[in-house]
């Protein structure tokens, strides 16, 4: 230890990594029905990409939640660190490569984790398509 050295806490401080998760929580619940309603759109653009290119070539981004937030109904803040909590727990896995780099405005080019996801993707499952919004109801009570 030196002279210009902090005197050790007792009281065991908070790691960086550990003061990020606390945040990331905190904007996880403040932004909870963003945060569904993007996460529901990103499985149906995986569930998409899954049927067209197969499950090994298919994953989503951040960009892509990037892309489809502007069409969100829900108020959300003007800054985007929110989005750290949107793989967060659940049913998305990172698949463990990191993709091209971020093409999105303001992202610094930073390089981005695959998604996959993990849930259940058949009709009527918790981000699946919903029968009646894909299938019209029979006219006289069908």
């Amino acid at each position: 230890m030196t002279l210009f050295d902090d005197p050790p806490d007792e009281k065991s401080p908070l790691s960086e990594t550990e003061k990020a998760a606390r945040v990331l929580d905190y904007l996880g619940d403040e932004y909870g029905d963003v945060l569904g309603w993007l996460r529901r759109r990103l499985v149906l653009i995986y569930r998409f990409r899954r049927e067209v290119y197969g499950a090994e070539n298919a994953w989503v981004t951040a960009d892509d939640a990037r892309a489809i937030l502007p069409r969100c109904p829900f108020e959300r803040p003007s800054c985007n660190n929110f989005l750290g909590s949107l793989f967060k727990g659940g049913n998305w896995r990172a698949v463990g490569v990191m993709d091209h780099r971020s093409e999105t405005p303001g992202s610094h080019g930073n390089r981005l984790m695959r998604w996959v996801y993990t849930g259940e993707l058949s009709d009527g499952g918790p981000y699946g398509r919903d029968p009646k919004d894909t299938v019209p109801k029979a006219k006289g009570g069908g």
